[in-house]
């Protein structure tokens, strides 16, 4: 955050294959300076559904979230569903 201009900053990063760390120096550094990384990923058990989940958090984290996007009228919206612990699933 710039503490200037009050402004939080947003960058995407890719994480490498192999060890799931910020690609390069700049997504090193850009995650050492961050208040808070997510983790966006596919849910493995259902490809349309992608899961959010706290990766570094220096406040109060959260629980994982899910969505899904859905196209209505020619505009992509995320529609939220909640997750399932593995121990409640059958």
């Amino acid at each position: 955050m710039d503490r200037r201009a009050e402004h939080p900053y947003q960058t995407v990063l890719h994480l490498n294959k192999g060890d799931d760390n910020a690609r390069g120096h700049i997504g090193t550094e850009l995650n050492n300076k961050a208040e808070s990384v997510l983790l966006i990923a596919r849910d493995k058990a259902d490809a349309d559904r992608s899961i959010v989940s706290p990766a570094i958090i220096r406040s109060k984290a959260f629980q994982p979230f899910a969505f899904r996007l859905s196209e209505d009228e020619g505009i992509c919206l995320p529609s939220w569903m909640a997750i399932i612990p593995l121990s409640m699933r059958k």
